[in-house]
């Protein structure tokens, strides 16, 4: 289940201290917030956040907790890839290619 959270200046400081954010000017920082079509939510334990196949056409964000990150291999085995702890983009190699699946 996941409930929507109102993006304030305490999730923007978190987002904006990803790695992928860091090194930016402050200007460009104080832009990213407003040129962003965000949407925070709360996620459950154990709750699927993307799956596998499908097209990632959204940056994705854990700004707290952690997560476990799993693929399916080619035998249908579910294998355990990383965990990812906040603040982090995630899927981002995926956003970036040309098939994004």
């Amino acid at each position: 289940m996941m409930k929507t959270i109102t993006f304030d200046n305490y999730y923007k400081e978190k987002l904006l201290s990803i790695p992928l954010f860091n090194n930016l000017p402050v200007n460009i920082k104080n832009e990213i917030p407003k040129r962003l079509d965000i949407k925070l939510y709360e996620i459950n334990e154990n709750t699927v956040v993307l799956e596998q196949g499908n097209a990632c056409c959204n940056l994705y964000v854990l700004l707290e907790g952690t997560l476990e990150v799993n693929i399916i291999d080619a035998n249908a085995n579910e294998v355990l890839i990383e965990y990812i702890e906040a603040p982090r983009a995630f899927a981002t190699p995926h956003l970036f290619k040309k098939d994004n699946r």
